[in-house]
Formats: structure tokens, C-alpha cells, sequence
């Protein structure tokens, strides 16, 4: 059985800044707009240390003037620009106002627009995951 405790944003923010300086190593798009993030090394299942996920209200940034939103997206297309994220590395990772948003290293972004919305999620390895649901919680034994 899985365990929720509430979390601080400050405490949401740490849990956070593990994940700078660590490399997107595959992406893949789930049902819909949900797409998926590897982050740091992948074991034997292709999984990532890591898992980042955002549901809808996401945008991805290929520069400063390239944005794409989630709406404006056939599937393929969106296969398409999560393959030009692989090998992008973490470099900083913050929740600022109610947007989510994750720089990389080579002028890229990803953007999930509304964090208080339920739509996004970082799973930890096999043990715990993030996510907002009425405030930040943390599921350990997710």
C-alpha cells in the first residue's frame, strides 16, 4: 500500500534539483497529449532514474522563438519533436508562478502550463512519485 504526505513547494523544488544535470535519454508518448521523459541512466526496460511526465497544458520550446503547444499537434508530429529533445541535459528546473518549467542545455524548454492542474508527475526509480493533487504530494511505494 502507498503512502501520501503533503509537500512544501520548497521541498517540491528539492526534490526537483536532482534532476539538473542529468541527460533526457528516450521520450515516448503515452495516450493523447501524454508524453514521457527518461531521465539519467536507463536500466535493462528502458527506464530512466527518472521519469517525467506531463499529461496536457504542456508546451516544448525548441529555442527562445519555436514554441508548440500540445494542442497544436497531429501524433506523429509529436513523435517527432520528442525525438529532437533526446540528449538534451538538465540545467535548471523550477516551478515559477503556477508554470512548470525545465531549461536544457541547448536553448530547449519544456513547459507544463498550469502545475495545479493534476497534469504532471516525476517518477522517482521504482520507489516514489510527485505529483499535484489539491497541493504537492509525494507517493512512496508508488
Amino acid at each position: 500500500m502507498s503512502k501520501q504526505i503533503s509537500l512544501t513547494l520548497a521541498e517540491v523544488n528539492e526534490l526537483l534539483n536532482n534532476l539538473v544535470g542529468l541527460v533526457i535519454n528516450r521520450t515516448w508518448r503515452g495516450y493523447g497529449s501524454a508524453i514521457f521523459f527518461e531521465i539519467g541512466e536507463l536500466n535493462e526496460e528502458n527506464i530512466g532514474q527518472f521519469t517525467f511526465t506531463a499529461d496536457k497544458d504542456w508546451i516544448l520550446c525548441l529555442d527562445d522563438h519555436d514554441c508548440i503547444s500540445c494542442d497544436n499537434l497531429e501524433l506523429d508530429e509529436m513523435d517527432q519533436l520528442l525525438d529532437k529533445f533526446i540528449s538534451s541535459k538538465i540545467i535548471d528546473i523550477k516551478i515559477d508562478e503556477n508554470s512548470l518549467v525545465i531549461a536544457l542545455d541547448n536553448n530547449k524548454n519544456i513547459k507544463v502550463g498550469d502545475y495545479q492542474k493534476d497534469n504532471w508527475s516525476l517518477q522517482i526509480g521504482d520507489e516514489t512519485s510527485v505529483f499535484y493533487k489539491d497541493g504537492f504530494l509525494k507517493e512512496k511505494g508508488a
